[in-house]
């Protein structure tokens, strides 16, 4: 068969699909969505493969050592995580207290947690529209964005209310779903001018630093430099003047 022949099928079929998709229009509905943010434990080792590379090996932990889930601040651990030093005891000291990052993934190269993390940071303080294509599984002509992931939903109805219950397995998804829910809420962030702490936005205020004491800490440093310029000016004009 040629290779157009397949092609023409192909647009065919993706058409008749979409005509039939347009027949029965999706149904919404308001109900609450949350999220236990569940987390199990996992012994955490870096070694190096044959070609060098570090690679991050986990497995899980012993009967009575923490095995069944346990719930996480994902919030807190979003912001420990964009503030690990790039080595590798700071990523198996994060490991070790959140637990698994992809029980799917037993194993994954080292560079692939510094990578998501740049990226993450990023995506923090990128416009809603980026961040929801980016988090969308078709944002990009049916194509899925950067942290596009499927998670597990349940339908629960408990004391005559419905609600939708998703499941995160492991700190990436767990990640991810901030990043959801984040959008979900209207929050924008930025990161702050003297140091690499990513904060949210809360008012109209044109804030630039997350706290007062980076706030301090920038001013008197741009003192200092001033100061140096001043001296190294006069400096200068006295050199001039011999």
């Amino acid at each position: 068969m040629d290779v157009r022949d397949i092609a023409a099928r192909y647009r065919r079929d993706q058409q008749r699909a979409e005509a039939e998709r347009g027949k029965y229009p999706v149904h919404a509905i308001a109900v609450p969505v949350q999220f236990p943010f569940l987390i199990s434990l996992a012994m955490s080792q870096i070694q190096q493969d044959a070609d060098g590379r570090a690679i991050l090996r986990q497995s899980s932990v012993t009967l009575g050592n923490g095995l069944f889930p346990r719930p996480v601040d994902s919030w807190k651990m979003r912001e420990e995580f964009l503030l690990l030093k790039q080595t590798d005891d700071e990523l198996l000291g994060f490991l070790d207290k959140f637990g698994w990052w992809d029980p799917t993934r037993p194993l994954i190269p080292v560079e692939e947690f510094w990578v998501f993390r740049e990226t993450l940071m990023q995506a923090l303080c990128w416009p809603e529209k980026t961040r929801g294509k980016q988090l969308s599984q078709t944002g990009f002509q049916g194509l899925p964005g950067l942290f596009a992931t499927r998670l597990q939903a349940s339908f629960a109805y408990s004391d005559g209310s419905p609600k939708f219950v998703v499941s995160t397995s492991g700190c990436a998804d767990a990640l991810i779903a901030t990043l959801q829910c984040d959008l979900a809420r209207g929050k924008e962030f930025r990161k702050c001018r003297g140091c690499d702490v990513i904060f949210p936005i809360t008012s109209k205020h044109d804030k630039v630093f997350h706290d007062r004491d980076c706030q301090h800490a920038a001013l008197v440093q741009r003192r200092r430099e001033e100061q140096r310029k001043r001296k190294a000016e006069i400096r200068a004009t006295r050199e001039r003047s011999k």
